[in-house]
């Protein structure tokens, strides 16, 4: 406050001695003495007007450099950081108030790439197993989206636009190549679902498709204590599933089942167990009593 006080007075006195002097050289003579305080008290305050419009222009200048310096920070600091994606995305979205030299270290770094193993667009995303080199370059109708290690590109005017193009491509390609035989795909499709299905995660980054809610496993009951059961799958690595209590059956005896369980995102049985019908053969050869179920084989096709 006191500041900002000495500077409406810095400027304002030399105003007003300005404007006396001005007064009194001009000749007039005020008819009283009231009409010579009022022409005082105009010019003070036509003084003071001047005067608050220059320290609020001097304060905005003061402002849009304290901004500008403030964003370069940011955008500096991400980079340090090598956090290249969130130092594209502040320049992105702040390009007016940082300063051309920041902009062009984004934009090289931008061009160097960043490793990560998701490839996240606006709406689609890509989920990768290992870290994969995502580049991010201008070009004259927008912005171009490499990676490198798989061969796939996007385009679109804005750099997380070209991302979402990149992560789409690769997920319907990703997704044709898994549905087809590979004995009927050519040496270079062949050699692309090799490299496709060996780099992205299908499961997380939606490309399976129709996949079941439920799956059928072949094992026995196994009774606990207080009444209660779960359901052991006789497949190597099959797993226990939780088996409510109103779908044991009574008497409860250690026969073999069927039984339906809940699957996973891959289709995959994570329980619990849905329905159950007894086999009363051997688990030898269960199909000859079931043939009415059909156990879907889930594992995906790999060359």
């Amino acid at each position: 406050m006191g500041a900002q006080k000495l500077g409406q007075e810095s400027v304002a006195l030399p105003l007003a001695r300005s404007a006396r002097e001005e007064f009194w050289d001009s000749g007039h003579e005020p008819r009283s003495r009231f009409e010579r305080a009022e022409l005082l008290l105009e010019k003070v305050r036509h003084v003071q007007r001047r005067a608050s419009d220059l320290l609020q222009q001097g304060k905005d200048r003061l402002a849009r450099r304290f901004a500008r310096t403030a964003y370069d920070s940011v955008a500096e600091r991400f980079l340090r950081q090598q956090q290249v994606e969130k130092a594209m995305n502040f320049w992105w979205g702040h390009a007016p108030r940082i300063r051309p030299q920041t902009e062009q270290r984004v934009l090289s770094a931008m061009k160097s790439g960043w490793e990560s193993r998701l490839l996240e667009g606006q709406v689609h995303r890509v989920h990768f197993h290992q870290e994969q080199n995502i580049r991010v370059e201008p070009v004259d109708e927008g912005f171009v989206c490499k990676l490198w290690g798989l061969g796939c590109s996007g385009h679109g005017g804005a750099p997380r636009e070209a991302m979402d193009d990149a992560a789409l491509r690769i997920q319907r390609e990703t997704q044709r190549l898994n549905q087809e035989m590979t004995h009927r795909l050519s040496g270079e499709e062949r050699k692309r679902k090799r490299l496709l299905l060996g780099a992205v995660d299908i499961v997380r980054s939606g490309v399976l498709e129709e996949v079941p809610r439920t799956t059928w496993v072949f094992g026995r009951i196994e009774t606990r204590e207080k009444g209660r059961a779960s359901f052991r799958a006789l497949e190597e690595g099959g797993g226990t599933f939780r088996l409510p209590r109103r779908l044991i059956p009574r008497p409860c005896t250690e026969s073999f089942h069927f039984a339906e369980v809940r699957a996973g995102p891959a289709g995959e049985p994570i329980g619990p167990v849905v329905s159950l019908e007894e086999v009363a053969s051997s688990p030898e050869r269960p199909s000859e009593e079931k043939e009415s179920v059909t156990v879907p084989a889930m594992p995906l096709e790999q060359e």
